[in-house]
């Protein structure tokens, strides 16, 4: 029987040490082993009066355990509770027979404070079976391979992070009871360095141990001067970190406020308000009227208006034939409403007002390859443009001049103004334009409107004109 207890426990807790290899939590599980006293007081099931001697006896233990949470357990665990003597009363000779006592057991075990805690206490209940061994005379003893529901106290001290001092006292039964005192370790367990401020880096490698939480730090644990708004001013520090781009701003990172009259000059239409004056929402001072010309600078839309001259409501100089060209300059003052002018306000000519319109499309983005009259994609889209135009208003003509750098001969690149002022006026075709609306000439290096001596210069000199000639 004895032997058959033992190869169940050291299954059971072999099995629980394969768990503990292959959980995600190995921490979780503990085993122990223990030394102690038992106290035993065999009930025979007969009803012949029994002398028991030698109840005192020495008893080891095993258990295992997994924890359900940081103070909740569950035990498997196996004892050995020693060895009594126990004779007949009405045996002549006194003939003490041997009685061996097992114990294997299931608790439940609640402590009082975490398992971690540097000491505890705790309470379980378990439900046990016993076997027995006997030598000589079998006496057949109560309760034995029996199920029997009992209860143990204990106590536990931490000597580090694997390793408890462990205190049990178990009362299995009427029968048994044990007092055992041993160690009790939790395998996987690891000493975890210290980080005291919580940034990721540990104590012993941490240059600033006081960091802030949430804030990012290097590898030192130092902070690192996060900027979200770009201003130059850390968020630790920044009152203001959403300050639109590229702004001035003070040490607090917050935009200037020149005249500290509560609004940001990006936003103060009056930046330099008199110091302590009251504003408007505009950062105006509210009846402040800069130009003199009848219209506060809160609602004043030109406050810079030249002295005598009549304004609108807005502040604005007066355009009473609403062309976008004030009186003042406007030398066709009649125009009608709706009539494109020029910038001295008078009508444009037919040919003028078509020529603003195509005045969108850039010279300059009409490119072609390298050395090549062949025109390039975007150049192609530019293109469109024109041909909208010359669709829409079917009965103008248009010149196509080509223009080069002074990179390179000047007959080559005659000639080769020549094909590129040629190849735009093939890909007009090609969209639906007549031949006949188009005239295309190459000027090679003449006309430049830059200096060729620069980069940029001689970008802008390879251009593609149009100018509208004519009307059919």
């Amino acid at each position: 029987m004895f032997k058959n207890t033992t190869l169940f426990c050291c299954v059971t807790l072999l099995s629980a040490h394969g768990l503990a290899a292959e959980t995600e939590q190995p921490t979780r599980l503990y085993f122990g082993g223990s030394l102690g006293w038992s106290h035993l007081e065999p009930q025979p099931d007969d009803d012949a009066p029994y002398n028991v001697s030698d109840k005192n006896g020495f008893t080891f233990r095993l258990h295992g355990g997994y924890l359900f949470t940081p103070k909740l357990s569950g035990e498997l665990s196996f004892a050995s509770l020693g060895t009594t003597g126990i004779a007949k009363d009405s045996d002549p000779d006194k003939t003490i027979t041997d009685i061996s006592y097992y114990a294997t057991s299931a608790a439940v075990l609640y402590r009082l404070w975490d398992y971690d805690h540097p000491y505890n206490l705790f309470a379980k209940g378990e439900l046990s079976t016993f076997s027995t061994d006997s030598s000589g005379e079998d006496i057949p003893i109560n309760n034995d391979n029996t199920l029997l529901l009992g209860f143990g106290l204990g106590a536990s001290y931490r000597l580090n992070r694997q390793f408890n001092l462990r205190a049990d006292f178990d009362s299995y039964s009427a029968d048994a009871k044990s007092l055992t005192l041993g160690i009790e370790w939790q395998p996987g367990r690891r000493t975890v360095p210290a980080d005291t401020d919580q940034d990721g880096v540990i104590d012993e490698l941490d240059h600033c141990p006081d960091s802030q939480p949430g804030v990012t730090v290097d590898s030192m644990g130092c902070e690192i001067a996060k900027d979200s708004d770009g201003d130059g001013v850390s968020d630790v520090i920044d009152q203001c970190p959403a300050t639109p781009a590229d702004l001035k701003v003070d040490s607090t990172g917050c935009a200037l406020d020149s005249d500290q009259d509560g609004y940001p000059d990006y936003q103060d239409q009056c930046p330099h308000s008199t110091a302590g004056a009251k504003v408007n929402d505009k950062g105006c001072e509210a009846d402040k009227d800069s130009d003199a010309d009848g219209v506060a600078d809160s609602i004043d839309f030109c406050p810079d208006t030249p002295a005598g001259l009549a304004v609108n409501l807005n502040g604005c100089e007066l355009d009473d034939d609403v062309d976008g060209v004030v009186n003042r300059l406007d030398q066709c003052p009649d125009t009608p409403v709706e009539q494109s002018v020029n910038d001295i306000g008078c009508p444009l000519t037919f040919e003028q007002t078509i020529q603003q319109k195509i005045a969108i499309i850039e010279p300059s983005n009409i490119q072609f390859a390298s050395n090549s009259a062949e025109l390039t994609d975007d150049a192609r889209r530019e293109l469109l443009v024109l041909v909208s135009i010359m669709n829409r208003y079917d009965n103008i003509n248009i010149d196509i001049n080509a223009y080069t750098d002074d990179v390179g001969r000047e007959k080559y690149n005659l000639t080769l103004s020549q094909k590129r002022a040629d190849g735009v006026k093939g890909y007009l075709v090609e969209q639906g334009i007549a031949a006949e609306r188009l005239t295309a000439t190459g000027y090679g290096e003449a006309s430049p409107v830059a200096d060729n001596a620069t980069v940029e210069g001689r970008s802008l000199n390879r251009r593609v004109e149009f100018i509208v000639k004519g009307i059919n």
